[in-house]
């Protein structure tokens, strides 16, 4: 935390300013076909199907992959490629999203 001091009519007076939690890199990564269009959307960007585009690595390979910072805490997300919405593959951990369909979700510590 932070303090700061403050002299007011002969007193001190320390306040301490709430630190922000650091956010961390999380990179998602998903194989996908050359020329895919693949985003990742999740409840750290509102459910923006476009505002993190995965991009393919380069080489011959299918990964495509983006690195978002994000909060400490539980994340629920989903890829989509060409307009389908899809749980990530790669990970085991998911929950209901309430809609008749599941989320996967990372934790960030």
């Amino acid at each position: 935390m932070i303090k700061k001091a403050e002299k007011s009519a002969g007193l001190k007076i320390e306040t301490t300013a709430p630190q922000r939690p650091r956010r961390k890199r999380v990179t998602f990564r998903l194989d996908a076909d050359k020329g895919s269009d693949a985003y990742v959307a999740g409840s750290f960007n509102n459910w923006d199907a476009v505002s993190h585009p995965l991009k393919r690595r380069p080489g011959r390979s299918n990964i495509h992959a983006a690195t978002v910072l994000l909060s400490p805490g539980r994340h629920e997300y989903k890829f989509i490629v060409n307009g389908q919405w899809l749980c990530d593959p790669a990970c085991e951990h998911r929950v209901s999203s309430g809609l008749g369909t599941m989320n996967s979700v990372v934790e960030v510590v």
